[in-house]
């Protein structure tokens, strides 16, 4: 779903990697997922509810913690993270 909506939202941002297919790969997986959300339902659905509970959890930890912590407003935020990174594991190995 993330495929299609930043394929949606943001066409011309340059990509160095291009998915085989474009959406019409990424739709087929969605919907297949969903099937396969529906299976687990039918065939046990103290496994479906468990496994929506982790995607809860982990979508509140996302959203109250590591929105913030782990990725970069821009790419020249990426890039100067990135520089930072890279000089403190050089001051560290002199």
């Amino acid at each position: 779903m993330s495929h299609i909506v930043l394929r949606i939202k943001q066409p011309e941002l340059e990509r160095p990697y291009k998915t085989p297919g474009g959406m019409f790969t990424s739709g087929i997986s969605l919907v297949l997922s969903l099937i396969a959300m529906t299976g687990v339902y039918a065939f046990d659905p103290s496994a479906f509810f468990m496994t929506m509970g982790l995607f809860l959890i982990g979508g509140v930890y996302y959203g109250l913690y590591s929105r913030n912590k782990l990725v970069a407003s821009s790419a020249e935020e990426e890039f100067a993270m990135l520089s930072l990174a890279e000089q403190d594991l050089n001051a560290n190995t002199n």
